[in-house]
């Protein structure tokens, strides 16, 4: 059949109207037109192509493998139909065809189409996405008129984070208020060409027929040439704001919502319109920043790309018709540093196959340093991406087949600076939001310290008795939103602390069977939530990663599977060099370590076994980022009555080793490692325990020794002296917290706090205790004004299986303050003296094969 239909485009932005839409086709004799007549018995049609009809249809008696149906949309098929039959099955009266996608060529000999439209943002019904309805809010503004353009405009408010979901609260979130405006015209051609082919080939149809029923066959290498030309001269209206507060680095892609436009019925085709609302932001740590750019621009551009040209397009760059914008003066503090991305995007679908899609973004981004003139700049870019996607519907068994699929990297034809200042400086111009005191504030802290039992959800039974952190150590991470995390072994939950010493919230996570799964590590995301590392209850992961966002919510959860003769225990979780994280843990079974690297939506990058030549055992039980390196630290196990030794090996951005170097106490025995952090020129600095005293050791970056300590009170027989923390103070030396006992005394384990110079010696101490009760298993973080912030176990106490408990002290002195909930007193601590051996070694790296699975949690 041949057809040549020139039709009028229905509406128009242009005053002089568009061309005619242009249809010239010829269909194959096997491709089945399905009248309405027919469709009248239609009682299903799902995703995975399964069509059914209450009675066979007039018609199809000889319908048979391989042919292809064609039918225009309508209330039950509102993409219209382009399917290749896969199989008939014929029961009691019911027709049930089993389908796949069909690519156009399958059922067109000859195919010419060209068409124009406008699609503008300010149409249609806007959709949130999955995840996005509590924190999206659109609204739909005037409309106006411009160069005889449409300008209705939308209003998307969308919250990237809010560290306690409290709308009243506005220093704990990031947000962006956009306003866009305008839309797209945009042409279309598509052209097939089977020459001199008047039947289709039976290969092909085999092979479709084959690819719906699970069969290895790809249509593709049958087919001739797809012609696509994409013509879109997007004209835009936007004002793009963010504002808020972040006291981590962060990044976010937010897929906003959609705008379901109205079909395009050119018959016997089917164009689906939709605009997709996309954003992204990203920043570091600011105090407080607000930035807005509003701007119009027209522009023009197009793409032309074929199914035979290997996915090379011809492409023309994006030109500027014309723009203008307005910034509005920022609001920053003196550290800020944020880009908001805010766009639509235009994709045009052929019976629900993807096709070419179009985006115009407005990017402002604000820069402010303190020591620079200006001091603040503030740019904005419009920034055009575009891209073709031909590819058939999913396909039972083998789901999307991809014909072509190219996008160019995004163009900005505007990229300006469009207003800078200056700042008037304080005195003693504070460091950026989590980076420590300054000299002044650490001088001279502007708070008065404090200590508090914050009750909690926590089991204090459960910590072990003597200073064993192998199933995880205590944490205490920084939250966006300047609060903290903290968790651990001993928790039920994570807990979000704010800067007071008050619980924001619990997110006690439990699995299908009720069983809650206790958060040993959490780590700051990228994309400004939690990653927590959960020990299962009763299922068959061996360790399960979750994300949380900032107010406590779970947004999903991964379990990992490693074999069963490792006999895994997960130990450490910690951020990569770039954006994804590490899993560290040790195989029972076999004595090896092993590290897992996942991407920031927890996918495995790579996971591999770590052991030593000669080690009977290696246990990775902490690790960091040291210079742009990961750091993987623990201890070495050996036989015959050696003592274990400590390591640290570094690994470069692709995993590949570089320098390793473990060290020991010979007369000590047993050395474990529980925390690791970066220090000065690229060091690390390790600390744990070793057989009572405990453990401070710098590894310089070349991996030489730089001293170590072992800090204790008194070694006897039964005394422990623990380190499970350590922050590296901005001016030099460091201060560690610690859980002990002396097994003399008949007080109950509690706390040390300690400053150290730079080389590793006490230059104060304090001990921390409650009457009658255990205080242990501290972790620690500096705050901004010159404090240690601290969280630690109070034990059981009137039925209670223990208690969260924070102090916030000077960072100088551990000064505590009078009237404090904790005792306090100076101690002094002792170095037991030994002998250091140490050497490099080459760590040994094994394949590791993990399974992993989506987990369903909910929060308690």
């Amino acid at each position: 059949m041949l057809s040549c239909l020139t039709l009028a485009a229905c509406g128009s932005a242009k005053e002089s109207g568009p061309p005619a839409d242009v249809i010239e086709y010829e269909l194959f004799p096997s491709t089945r037109e399905v009248t309405p007549a027919q469709l009248e018995a239609l009682t299903s049609s799902d995703e995975e192509g399964v069509i059914v009809f209450a009675e066979e249809p007039p018609g199809f008696e000889d319908l048979e493998p391989g042919q292809v149906l064609l039918a225009q949309a309508s209330e039950k098929l509102p993409a219209g139909l382009l399917r290749v039959v896969g199989s008939v099955e014929r029961d009691g009266g019911v027709l049930t065809l089993r389908t796949g996608a069909a690519p156009l060529q399958a059922a067109f000999r000859k195919l010419h189409v060209k068409m124009q439209r406008d699609a503008t943002i300010g149409e249609g019904r806007f959709t949130p996405a999955a995840g996005m309805r509590n924190v999206v809010r659109s609204e739909t503004q005037g409309l106006t008129v411009d160069k005889g353009k449409g300008e209705q405009k939308r209003r998307f408010e969308i919250i990237v984070f809010d560290g306690d979901d409290d709308p009243e609260t506005k220093n704990n979130k990031v947000e962006i208020d956009a306003l866009l405006g305008g839309g797209y015209t945009y042409e279309i051609s598509l052209d097939i060409e089977w020459g001199e082919v008047w039947l289709i080939p039976a290969k092909v149809s085999a092979c479709m027929a084959a690819a719906v029923v699970g069969d290895d066959c790809n249509p593709e290498d049958f087919l001739p040439e797809l012609r696509s030309t994409f013509t879109v001269d997007p004209y835009v209206f936007m004002d793009v704001n963010v504002w808020g507060a972040a006291t981590l680095d962060f990044k976010k892609e937010l897929d906003v919502g959609k705008i379901e436009l109205t079909p395009i019925l050119l018959f016997p085709l089917v164009f689906m319109p939709t605009v997709d609302i996309v954003a992204s932001v990203e920043g570091g740590a600011s105090a407080r920043f607000e930035v807005g750019v509003a701007a119009n621009a027209e522009l023009e551009t197009s793409v032309t790309v074929s199914t035979k040209t290997g996915g090379v397009p011809v492409y023309a760059p994006p030109k500027l018709k014309d723009w203008h914008f307005d910034p509005r003066p920022p609001v920053v503090d003196l550290h800020a540093s944020a880009e908001a991305k805010v766009g639509a995007r235009l994709g045009i679908s052929l019976y629900g196959m993807a096709g070419p899609y179009a985006r115009m973004s407005g990017v402002a981004r604000i820069d402010a340093a303190p020591l620079e003139n200006p001091c603040w700049k503030l740019h904005f870019a419009l920034e055009s991406e575009l891209g073709a996607r031909i590819t058939t519907p999913r396909l039972p068994f083998v789901g999307y087949v991809k014909l072509l699929d190219w996008h160019i990297a995004p163009f900005r034809p505007i990229d300006e600076e469009v207003d800078s200042g200056a700042c008037i400086l304080p005195p003693d111009p504070p460091n950026p939001p989590g980076s420590g005191p300054t000299p002044s504030a650490f001088r001279s802290p502007p708070f008065p310290p404090w200590s508090k039992n914050l009750g909690g959800d926590v089991d204090a039974t459960f910590a072990p008795p003597a200073g064993d952190f192998l199933s995880g150590a205590p944490d205490l991470v920084p939250a966006i939103d300047g609060r903290w995390i903290a968790s651990g072994s001993f928790a039920n939950a994570l807990h979000k602390i704010d800067g007071n010493g008050s619980i924001v919230w619990t997110s006690r996570l439990a699995n299908e069977s009720g069983l809650t799964l206790r958060p040993l590590r959490s780590v700051p995301a990228y994309d400004a939530g939690v990653l927590a590392l959960l020990r299962p209850e009763a299922m068959p992961d061996s360790f399960v990663l979750a994300h949380v966002e900032q107010s406590g919510k779970l947004s999903w959860a991964r379990g990992y599977e490693l074999p069963a003769s490792c006999n895994a225990e997960a130990t450490h979780l910690m951020r990569d060099a770039s954006t994804g994280f590490v899993v560290l843990g040790r195989c029972k079974g076999s004595g090896d370590g092993w590290m897992i690297q996942v991407s920031e939506r927890g996918e495995i990058v790579r996971a591999r076994t770590l052991a030593e030549e000669g080690a009977i055992a290696t246990v990775p039980t902490a690790g960091t980022v040291a210079d742009g390196e990961l750091v993987v630290a623990g201890t070495l196990v050996h036989s015959g009555g050696e003592p274990e030794w400590a390591f640290a090996s570094r690994f470069d951005a692709d995993g590949e080793p570089g320098v390793s170097t473990t060290f020991t106490c010979a007369s000590r025995v047993a050395m474990a490692v529980t925390a690791a952090a970066p220090s000065e020129n690229g060091g690390v600095t390790l600390v744990g325990e070793a057989n009572g005293p405990g453990l401070v050791a710098r590894l310089r970056k070349d991996g030489g020794v730089g001293f170590v300590r072992f800090p204790n009170l008194g070694i006897g027989t039964r005394d422990w002296f623990s380190v499970s923390s350590v922050a590296e103070l901005p001016v030099t030396g460091m201060v560690f917290a610690a859980s002990t006992r002396k097994t003399a005394e008949t007080a109950p384990p509690s706390l040390v706090v300690a400053g150290l110079d730079g080389a590793g010696r006490t230059m104060w101490s304090r001990g921390f205790s409650l009457d009658s009760r255990t205080l242990t298993w501290p972790a620690l973080r500096l705050t901004d004004d010159g404090g240690v912030f601290l969280s630690a176990v109070a034990g059981p106490e009137g039925g209670r299986e223990g208690d969260l408990f924070a102090m916030k002290l000077h960072a100088k002195d551990g000064n505590v303050g009078d009237g404090s909930a904790v005792a306090s007193e100076e101690v002094a601590l002792a170095d037991y003296d030994c002998m250091i051996d140490s050497k490099s070694f080459q760590p040994m790296l094994g394949a590791l094969d993990v399974t992993t699975r989506t987990v369903t949690l909910h929060r308690q």
